[in-house]
């Protein structure tokens, strides 16, 4: 039978004391297990009291004829380890109180009559070198093994169980960028219609901060149609690129006024002051209002 592994955590329901004959002996053989306490310390007729760490391995335990089944099994669900023993009723009830100490120590305690094995590894969390397995088997199967060290990967983040609100928001995240990236592709397909009026309403929607922005560059420098060179200075305004600003200097060089002014009010809101050559050099443009514009953008970035 295996007990099952529960949850890393400190739970305490009492502190022991352990008990002691303090009697004096003459040089007698030390007893292989603890003395019977007295019973009215302990607990009710078929009850126990236990205290177990998790993360530094410390047990302690008062129990009065209690199942041993019932206690190994409360200690591996705390202590999170594998654990393996005879059916309940195959095992004894046990009357002894432990003082708290580490678990190897209190196995001999708790376990007189039975053969055990028992594996250590670092705790996950503390590092402290803590029972990663226990077998228990009736006596006489095998003498007690000593405790033995096994290298056993600290547990990770990764390896619990997804959670599934973060799941289904990861998995959101993913088809609102499937649904974002088949829209781009979609409206840059568009851009090879011959209606200019297709053109700019494709123009409209790239996106400037992604695969849009190499598309909205070269319908600066190429598209033949003034309307569609505008549109596609406008959204060049919500990139970042260095890319974006040199199109944009560019385009004060176009032949349509209507793309100029697109680029200047673009370009004022910048806070780019390298680019104030150029807006000056529109004072002599042949269109009064990218003059005006000009002059206004560069008394805003001075």
């Amino acid at each position: 039978m295996k007990a099952g592994i529960g949850l890393a955590c400190a739970a305490t329901l009492a502190l022991g004391v352990l008990a002691c004959d303090e009697s004096p002996r003459a040089e007698s053989p030390a007893p292989t297990q603890t003395p019977t306490p007295t019973r009215a310390a302990l607990p009710a007729p078929g009850k126990f009291e236990i205290s177990y760490t998790s993360g530094s391995g410390l047990v302690s335990l008062r129990a009065n004829d209690a199942p041993l089944g019932r206690i190994l099994r409360w200690i591996g669900g705390v202590g999170r380890f594998e654990l393996e023993f005879p059916d309940d009723d195959a095992l004894t009830t046990v009357a002894l109180e432990i003082g708290e100490m580490a678990l190897p120590g209190a196995l001999p305690l708790l376990l007189a009559g039975f053969d055990y094995e028992v594996e250590m590894a670092p705790h996950h969390r503390t590092g402290q070198s803590v029972v990663r397995r226990l077998s228990v088997r009736p006596a006489g199967t095998g003498a007690p093994t000593p405790p033995r060290e096994v290298t056993v990967p600290a547990e990770s983040p990764r390896a619990r169980p997804p959670d599934p609100v973060v799941e289904a928001h990861r998995r959101e995240r993913g088809e609102r960028r499937e649904r974002r990236e088949a829209e781009q592709a979609r409206w840059i397909a568009m851009l090879q219609s011959s209606d200019p009026a297709v053109r700019s309403d494709a123009a409209e929607e790239l996106d400037p901060r992604g695969p849009g922005l190499e598309k909205l560059v070269e319908l600066v420098r190429d598209d033949p149609d003034p309307e569609v060179r505008a549109v596609a200075v406008s959204r060049l305004e919500d990139a970042d690129a260095h890319t974006a600003v040199a199109a944009l200097v560019a385009a004060l060089d176009d032949s349509d006024a209507q793309v100029v002014l697109a680029a200047i009010d673009a370009l004022e809101f910048s806070g780019d002051e390298t680019i104030l050559p150029w807006l000056e050099a529109l004072a002599d443009h042949p269109d009064g209002a990218v003059q005006e514009a000009a002059a206004d953008a560069i008394d805003f970035l001075q």
